[in-house]
């Protein structure tokens, strides 16, 4: 990443890696700003994704399932440097409280109630799973199997998704919190962010 771009934002516990802006340290939930790269414009400028991603869902790389390209201010998703330079700074300090109120798993449940798509549908299951709410983790497992019954020709990921749930489930309450602190650990060495978890 240019340093001219990151000497934009000095705000605490928000970090630089490559073209990854991220708040540390890291807990359950990613936040972060991902500049993504134009093939056809690749030295004007970036798109700039706003996410968060649950690293207790195993990942192997940068999803943005729960994210969003941020228009510039002329409402188009491609930002030119001139536009970083001149506008980024305060759009950050727009956007990243409500990247922060996500990192807490029962509000990150909250904002994405309404997403009925598959791969919410799995995170919001492993969310109840790892808040050990019981009552919605068997609602979201039917309505999550009920979704992907009613789909014809799943692809191989999704029946994944499935077999991967179901192993998942047959595990007790200590083994299930060893997996997901598991799945932490690895996804984020996936995402090369290992360094930056919260240890505590």
């Amino acid at each position: 990443m240019n340093k001219y771009i990151k000497d934009l934002i000095n705000q605490e516990d928000w970090l630089w890696k490559d073209n990854l802006l991220f708040h540390a340290p890291i807990r359950e939930i990613l936040s972060a700003f991902f500049f993504e790269k134009s093939p056809s414009r690749k030295n004007e400028g970036f798109y700039i994704w706003k996410f968060n991603q649950p690293l207790y869902v195993l990942k192997e790389n940068f999803t943005f399932t729960f994210g969003q390209r941020l228009p510039n201010l002329s409402g188009n998703e491609f930002w030119t440097k001139e536009e970083i330079a001149q506008d980024f700074s305060n759009k950050f300090r727009e956007e990243f409280p409500s990247l922060i109120a996500n990192e807490d798993v029962n509000q990150f449940i909250d904002t994405h109630i309404h997403r009925h798509d598959i791969r919410a549908l799995e995170t919001r299951l492993y969310s109840c799973l790892l808040m050990q709410d019981v009552k919605n983790e068997k609602k979201l497992y039917d309505f999550l199997l009920k979704t992907i019954n009613e789909q014809k020709d799943n692809p191989k990921w999704v029946l994944r998704i499935i077999e991967e749930i179901n192993n998942f489930l047959s595990l007790n309450i200590a083994s299930r919190k060893n997996g997901f602190d598991k799945y932490i650990e690895i996804s984020a060495s996936n995402l090369g962010l290992d360094n930056y978890l919260d240890k505590k």
